[in-house]
């Protein structure tokens, strides 16, 4: 088992490190671009920039594996075996014969050979392998994908929970969400979910897409900006961001020890929240008034300035 453990930790160790070095590489590159193109782009294209980076860590590091493409115009080379013949000694023994004696000539399979006294063999010592730091390395990976998919799993069961404690909106409220998802060109179900707790609106579920507003916020917000609210959580569910955020969620377990997954994982979800923000202005027409978002003031505060002067 520790000889197995060990194979795996080497193979997983070289393929651990290259990994890392391109997907350094790569995310120093994507930084200077987005910092180039930050003021000059919208948020939409610098969002499938960065999304170069989880379509690496989806890739192998080398392209000589039969999923890449060096594989079949690399010429590929045949080393032939070396077998090495083992040459058996054989040890003649003159025997003197007799003029008048008759030999009778046997196969070997039928000559059987003389009781030699030979010493006992010294009993032989087989060491076991221990286990290599490339081994231990693999199993703290695998003990550290158990954490993450745990917590994962813990995150799931707990919105789960809390879309258990919700209830329907009322009907007027429906009628709202229906003309918003009309105008975004959505043809699916969406449900609307109100919950007691305090928290800020959110869209979950992969095939059947539900909002979830705190009750205590939909008593406060006017129309206008119930509308704003609930087409910017139909904009996630129009670009498909609950699927690749899940994809994002799988990469960062299986890619936990990488700080630099971590840090394109956070600079992917706040590109995302302005993209979704821009398509939030243009459905609503109010991209001539307030601008494109990413501009020269504040990114963080350009949403709620936006939607503010739109009330």
């Amino acid at each position: 088992m520790a000889e197995i453990i060990n194979g795996i930790g080497r193979g997983f160790c070289e393929w651990a490190a290259t990994m890392f070095a391109q997907v350094g590489v790569l995310v120093a590159v994507l930084l200077c671009v987005d910092l180039c193109l930050r003021k000059r782009v919208r948020a939409t294209l610098r969002y499938w920039i960065w999304m170069l980076v989880f379509v690496k860590l989806m890739l192998p590091p080398s392209l000589s594996v039969p999923t890449g493409i060096g594989y079949w115009f690399c010429g590929r080379v045949s080393v032939p075996s070396v077998v090495s013949p083992q040459v058996a000694h054989t040890v003649v023994t003159p025997v003197r014969l007799e003029a008048d004696v008759p030999v009778a000539v046997s196969s070997a399979a039928e000559l059987s050979p003389l009781p030699a006294t030979t010493a006992p063999a010294d009993p032989i010592t087989i060491g076991a392998e221990r286990l290599s730091w490339q081994g231990g390395v693999f199993l703290l990976w695998c003990f550290g994908v158990l954490v993450f998919a745990a917590l994962v799993v813990q995150r799931l069961l707990y919105v789960r929970g809390l879309i258990a404690r919700t209830e329907p909106a009322h009907e007027d409220v429906f009628n709202v969400l229906d003309e918003c998802r009309r105008r975004m060109g959505i043809r699916g179900n969406v449900e609307l979910r109100l919950s007691p707790g305090t928290f800020s609106p959110a869209v979950c579920g992969l095939l059947r897409p539900t909002i979830l507003m705190p009750a205590a916020l939909l008593e406060k917000l006017p129309a206008e900006g119930l509308r704003t609210v609930l087409i910017h959580e139909l904009a996630h569910v129009k670009r498909g961001d609950l699927w690749v955020n899940s994809l994002q969620t799988v990469l960062q377990v299986v890619y936990f020890y990488n700080p630099l997954v971590w840090l394109a994982n956070a600079i992917v979800r706040r590109v995302r929240e302005q993209a979704v923000d821009e398509m939030v202005l243009v459905a609503l027409g109010a991209h001539a008034r307030c601008g494109e978002f990413g501009s020269s003031r504040n990114e963080d505060n350009s949403r709620a300035d936006c939607l503010a002067r739109q009330d």
